[in-house]
């Protein structure tokens, strides 16, 4: 059940990327956003992870 104030799109179930749908000029520029920030989370997620083993191989705890 949708909530009173949600806009409602529509979606073609069988869409093909036939190169024959036209794209607004800015949704370029937002899937080049997404795209960065993508690549930033990744990167941070690989950070993220590589400083937890470095914490957990420095103060090893023993259950």
């Amino acid at each position: 059940m949708n909530h009173p104030d949600e806009e409602k799109y529509f979606t073609c179930k069988n869409f093909e990327n036939d190169g024959f749908l036209f794209r607004q000029p800015w949704v370029f520029g937002v899937q080049e956003e997404v795209e960065r920030l993508s690549k930033r989370v990744d990167a941070m997620a690989a950070e993220i992870s590589e400083l937890k083993y470095n914490l957990f191989r420095l103060n090893p705890t023993t259950p």
